[in-house]
């Protein structure tokens, strides 16, 4: 008889991205709740050194990604919202009044890959003719 598995490693590798990732801010809130649940579900569903390897390729990531990065971004209060595309990956953005940061993972277990792209708006100040 063939075991069914109904996990999926790949959302549940992006859930563990967008846990690791939001304890590296000073406080996130999550605006995607039902997207959240589902993930989370995926993750708990892991194996437990499964759960670990991902959470290792994530650390491994931020701690990287943070010596590269201005620490002021850290200090941030972030909402963080989580886009599902219909390719089957999630795009995990942080966000507030002054950065976007987007992180995009492929789970390949040891050869998995995160990217990330800052994006920092410009202020749109109004000049007063004297």
């Amino acid at each position: 008889m063939m075991k069914m598995n109904f996990t999926n490693d790949q959302i549940a590798f992006e859930y563990a991205l967008y846990m690791i990732a939001s304890s590296y801010f000073a406080k996130t809130k999550c605006i995607s709740k039902l997207t959240e649940k589902k993930m989370l579900l995926q993750y708990k569903e892991q194996k437990l050194e499964r759960q670990y390897q991902m959470e290792d390729i994530c650390i491994g990531f931020m701690e990287d990604f943070s010596k590269k990065t201005p620490s002021q971004l850290f200090h941030r209060q972030m909402e963080v919202k989580l886009n599902r595309w219909s390719g089957g990956l999630t795009e995990i953005i942080f966000y507030d009044n002054r950065y976007i940061v987007a992180f995009q993972g492929l789970y390949a277990g040891k050869k998995s890959k995160i990217r990330c792209n800052v994006w920092v708006k410009t202020l749109n100040e109004k000049l007063n003719a004297s």
